[in-house]
């Protein structure tokens, strides 16, 4: 009877041990990309006024991870409505660059004004718009590149880059040169938080300053984004709830 009753808590417990590891696993980054699936939502000011909200989220799968970035902003009588996805492939770790390669790049823009839309295949090597399709030979990333590799060598301890070469959401090739500044302590809607801090810049250029913090505790991901054209302040993106989410769940 004791022998039958061991034999069953340990069946128990090597069954719980299983349950363990399989939650592990789903949980585990794929090709140790360094972070997990998660939705961030911010809201956005505008010289202390609430002007709208914005979201950035990564999915993950076993080969792809899917950057989603939307924002919905209303000011006046104006509105503007944008949303951005990236599908990267996922590739072997080399822990010296990130393990991603820009696969597509979809903008789209829409409220007062002219709609805007482009579509990116960096397997084609394509841009389509409005205007057309034109080829391109230079490789360069996609526009949300930064929010992703910046996390990812905060989180490893590599050097962040000086300057980010990418295509925007115009198609247009730019560079940002990233300046990285001491630490600071923030005060946002999701709490009180302490967040490497660093001002993105256009070359030869001060016209546009963004400035931009990303926290580890929150896997090293954005935390606030702060624009300013010309010396005013364009829009105040602060994070307001930071989730966790199944590797495996694709966004619509």
């Amino acid at each position: 009877m004791q022998l039958i009753k061991w034999l069953a808590i340990l069946l128990l417990l090597l069954g719980l041990t299983a349950a363990t590891l399989q939650a592990a696993e789903n949980q585990r980054p794929p090709s140790d990309f360094g972070s997990f699936a998660f939705q961030a939502k911010y809201q956005i000011t505008r010289n202390d006024s609430k002007i709208g909200n914005a979201s950035i989220t990564l999915a993950l799968t076993d080969s792809l991870a899917i950057l989603d970035y939307y924002s919905k902003v209303s000011r006046f009588f104006l509105t503007d409505e944008r949303s951005e996805r990236t599908v990267y492939r996922l590739l072997d770790n080399t822990n010296t660059i990130i393990p991603i390669s820009p696969n597509t790049y979809e903008y789209i823009r829409t409220g007062t004004g002219p709609d805007d839309q482009l579509f990116i295949d960096f397997e084609q090597q394509t841009i389509q718009s409005d205007d057309g399709t034109i080829s391109f030979d230079t490789e360069y990333n996609d526009n949300q590149f930064f929010r992703l590799d910046i996390p990812f060598r905060l989180q490893n301890g590599l050097p962040i880059p000086s300057q980010y070469e990418f295509y925007n959401y115009r198609g247009e090739a730019r560079s940002y040169i990233v300046e990285q500044r001491e630490k600071q302590i923030l005060n946002l809607p999701i709490g009180q938080v302490e967040a490497e801090y660093f001002v993105i810049t256009r070359p030869n250029s001060t016209r546009r300053v963004t400035h931009a913090w990303f926290a580890a505790k929150y896997q090293y991901q954005l935390i606030r984004l702060n624009q300013f054209k010309d010396g005013k302040e364009q829009a105040d993106m602060r994070l307001k709830s930071f989730t966790l989410i199944p590797s495996k769940t694709v966004p619509k």
